[in-house]
């Protein structure tokens, strides 16, 4: 807490200057590491008038493929699929109050506020009411691995200004390009806004493979066979000695 006493003594002053809005990270690049098993990141700022207080982090864009499988001859079988793209793999709410309770499902929908707001385009032409079941398993899909949350966390006033939230990032989080974004609403209307990135990749060794396997799959490749392949000779000179 004592690290983010003069940060926040800085955004209050920065807020002072007529800004309505002023907000920060703990930190923009959370580091993966073999040891990784999820982590919360603080993000925390100041509002120069009184409102109700909305963030939203969202990225990176994928493009999943959505199956729908039916019974064919007593088996589960993938029979039709559809493509989706610039679809966020994480996607997490917090807000001072039920998004509901701050603003119409329209604006919501505008700013895709909530996972159930998250627009979803499929590539090709599609009915949009056969659509609905593929969306709707996506999105269950992502709540279920953790990755989408409607209302992850509430934002708390640590003052009349000062506020702050924690968003927490599971074990399973994708590495690439986010945007924390933080919304100050008034009478159902976003008043002020701001958008910081946030970069969620490997470090040390792990990047080191990743890159590796990346650039170089056949070496990549033929290094791990070959570690196969002393692991088990090793193995089998251990049995045969004991």
């Amino acid at each position: 807490m004592r690290r983010l006493i003069a940060p926040l003594i800085a955004l209050m002053a920065g807020a002072a200057q007529a800004q309505p809005l002023v907000t920060d990270l703990s930190s923009h690049l959370i580091a993966i590491t073999s040891s990784y098993a999820g982590t919360e990141l603080l993000i925390y700022g100041a509002a120069e008038v009184a409102g109700d207080v909305v963030v939203v982090v969202r990225g990176p864009e994928e493009q999943p493929t959505v199956w729908r499988k039916d019974r064919v001859l007593g088996l589960w079988v993938n029979r039709d699929a559809r493509r989706f793209y610039g679809v966020p793999g994480f996607h997490a709410v917090a807000a001072t109050r039920p998004l509901r309770d701050i603003a119409s499902g329209e604006t919501l929908a505008r700013l895709q506020i909530g996972d159930d707001a998250i627009r979803l385009p499929a590539r090709g032409r599609h009915d949009e009411l056969t659509l609905a079941p593929y969306r709707q398993a996506l999105i269950e899909a992502k709540r279920e691995a953790g990755l989408y949350s409607a209302q992850a966390g509430e934002v708390s006033f640590l003052g009349p200004r000062l506020f702050r939230v924690g968003m927490a990032f599971p074990a399973n989080v994708p590495i690439g390009t986010y945007t924390a974004e933080v919304y100050l609403f008034r009478n159902g209307t976003a008043i002020a806004a701001q958008a910081m990135p946030l970069f969620v990749d490997k470090i040390g060794w792990e990047r080191q493979l990743a890159a590796m396997a990346t650039r170089h799959p056949g070496w990549y490749g033929l290094a791990a066979v070959m570690l196969a392949l002393a692991a088990g000779y090793l193995g089998a000179l251990a049995f045969r000695r004991n």
